[in-house]
This record gives C-alpha cells, structure tokens and sequence, in this order.
C-alpha cells in the first residue's frame, strides 16, 4: 500500500505503531568529551572543521546520533473500545541510555513475533522516522550491543531497512506533509500540529533546548530530568495521532 493509502485509509491507523525518541548530548561539554572518549573528540574536530567551541558542539552535535544517547522512546497505538477510539501509550525514560534501549528493544521483539504470527506487520510511524528515529535506535543499538542479552536487531526494525518504501512498514510524517512537494527543510511537527489547530498539553522542546535541560538538571533531580524527557516523546505520540486522525478524516 502506498504512502497515502496508509495515511487515508481510516482503518490503516489501527495497525500503526507509534514511535518518538528523544536524544540527548552524551557528554554535554567538549571537554567532557575529550576527558572521556578522546577519539570521538578528534572526530568532532573534524567534522566541525576544526570549530573548537562549546555553542557550537552543543548546537550542531546534537543532529548526530554517533555523539548523543536516548534519553527516552515512546510508543503507542490506536485501538477499538466499543466502537471507539482509544490510545494506548508507553514510555521508557531513564539516565541510563542501555535500559531504555534494551527494553524498548524488547518490546520490538514481542511485536515481531506477533507479527510473523498473524502475517500483518504494524506501520512504523513517526516524525522525521525514517532519516533520524530509526537510524538513531539502530546506531546506538549497535553501540550499545555489548551490554545486551539479545544481540540482534528485532525482524520489525530489520524490515523498515528495506530500500522499497512500500515494502518497508514506515510511515514518515515528515514526507506526508510535504504532500509530494520538494521542500529542503522538514516542517517541525509543532508547526504542522498549530497550523491544523491541534490542541497539545505540552510544547515540544527542540533538541538544543531539550539536551541543555537535561544536563542542567542532571545533578540535582535526575530522575525529575527524566521523567521530563519521557513527557517529550509521550507528548509527541500524542500529537502525531491527532494528526493521522485528522488526515484520515
């Protein structure tokens, strides 16, 4: 099925699976960085271009999932209650970037198996999924593998690699609302959700903002810090599915 099929089709929301990632700086200062993984340092350099200075690692370093971590993933769907729709979502938040992955990593699996039983996979959706959320779990999967019991990635996310988009389960709200249109910049799911009238309980922070929050708040209250990355991703779902509804409508 096709990109607008999926997302028009009103019964094709009850088989999506709703994904956001929120990631963070892993070290939240260059000379962190160069304290504790001198390489990636003499990465940063270059990549930079030799711009040795802390606005603009904590600007432009973000962007990158080789020099920051997960701090929370939700994920959700849609279902039927006597004929109504509910929403049934989850998060993982936690400082510990191998519990968050590994659990959410965990959950992929069930879904997996779930899957291949009943011959229907779920669409991967979410905001700007396919260039950043899945290439983030995936490479920090990896860089993380040797802390994990099970060290392969689970059939779902395996199958969202595939180089046909049709083939792939993935749906991309970043695409959508380009409506076929060649756009440079992605609009931001705020803008979207604002510019259709969506009520949202929560602004969504950017990730400039969001990763200076979390390392602020990282000595005195982190579980307070994590609990408020784990509101962003949660937050985010929330407002993906009010805008599937409302293009499905």
């Amino acid at each position: 099925m096709e990109l607008f099929e999926l997302v028009l089709n009103k019964a094709a929301m009850y088989n999506m699976l709703f994904i956001s990632a929120k990631s963070v700086l892993e070290y939240p200062t260059l000379e962190i960085l160069n304290e504790k993984n001198p390489i990636m340092y003499e990465r940063w350099k270059t990549l930079s271009k030799d711009v040795i200075n802390n606005d603009h690692y904590q600007s432009f370093a973000v962007n990158y999932p080789e020099f920051c971590k997960i701090a929370s993933i939700s994920y959700g769907n849609v279902y039927l209650k006597d004929g109504k729709p509910e929403r049934s979502i989850k998060t993982f938040s936690n400082t510990d970037e191998s519990f968050v992955v590994e659990s959410f990593m965990a959950v992929l699996r069930e879904k997996s198996i779930e899957c291949e039983l009943s011959k229907t996979w779920e669409i991967l959706t979410g905001h700007n999924i396919a260039n950043y959320i899945i290439p983030l779990l995936i490479k920090r999967f990896y860089y993380l593998r040797n802390n994990f019991e099970v060290k392969e990635l689970p059939q779902i996310l395996k199958r969202s690699l595939s180089f046909k988009p049709w083939d792939a389960g993935i749906v991309d709200t970043v695409n959508v609302w380009k409506f076929n249109g060649n756009y440079s910049l992605p609009s931001s799911l705020m803008l979207i959700s604002s510019f259709l009238g969506i009520k949202e309980d929560k602004v969504l922070i950017d990730p400039i903002t969001l990763s200076r929050k979390y390392w602020e708040g990282m000595e005195s209250a982190p579980k307070k810090i994590a609990l408020s990355v784990g509101l962003q991703s949660q937050t985010e779902i929330g407002i993906l599915m009010s805008l599937i509804d409302n293009l499905r409508k």
